[in-house]
């Protein structure tokens, strides 16, 4: 079922808005206060920022949202998109010793698995990818993206790396 990038940054909003553990439940874990299409100036617009704020720190959610596929390029709007806005954060909270904690959501129909993008996703602290799935008997589903493998790869020859070497010298230092 083909939905518009509108329509899912709609139905994502509006559910935040209402019931964010409904999101949740769904496979999508988007916290506290949400805002859209925030303006940034020159980075550009943001399809949705989430902010939830306790005593110890502020965590900021940068969710993209794309109707086909998410990719690196995906990703690297994002993260341009988290700059200004952990700056601003950091700024506008100076003092109050709150650790600001950055992290990106990316939402698509699928994940481009063509390319390396799909390991780096593994090893990217605080960034996740997620498909959604609309289907009349289940509703709206986000599924978790990682852990991906190469398909038919040789397993790593664990001598020939230097384990062995590695666990004595650590063992007798």
């Amino acid at each position: 079922m083909n939905v518009l990038e509108k329509d899912l940054e709609d139905l994502v909003y509006e559910t935040a808005k209402k019931d964010a553990n409904l999101l949740r439940q769904r496979g999508l874990p988007i916290n506290g206060y949400c805002m859209r299409q925030v303006n940034l100036g020159d980075y550009g617009i943001a399809d949705m920022v989430c902010f939830e704020i306790n005593d110890y720190c502020i965590e900021v959610q940068v969710v993209e949202l794309k109707k086909e596929v998410i990719n690196i390029n995906t990703l690297m709007q994002a993260a341009r998109y988290a700059k200004p806005i952990k700056d601003a954060v950091e700024k506008a909270f100076r003092g109050n010793r709150r650790h600001v904690f950055m992290s990106i959501i990316l939402v698509g129909k699928k994940i481009e698995t063509s390319g390396d993008f799909v390991f780096l996703l593994d090893y990217t602290h605080r960034a996740s990818a997620y498909t959604v799935e609309i289907d009349l008997e289940k509703g709206v589903v986000f599924n978790h993206c990682a852990g991906y493998r190469m398909v038919d790869a040789r397993p790593l020859n664990i001598p020939a790396f230097g384990f062995k070497e590695l666990r004595k010298a650590f063992s007798n230092g």
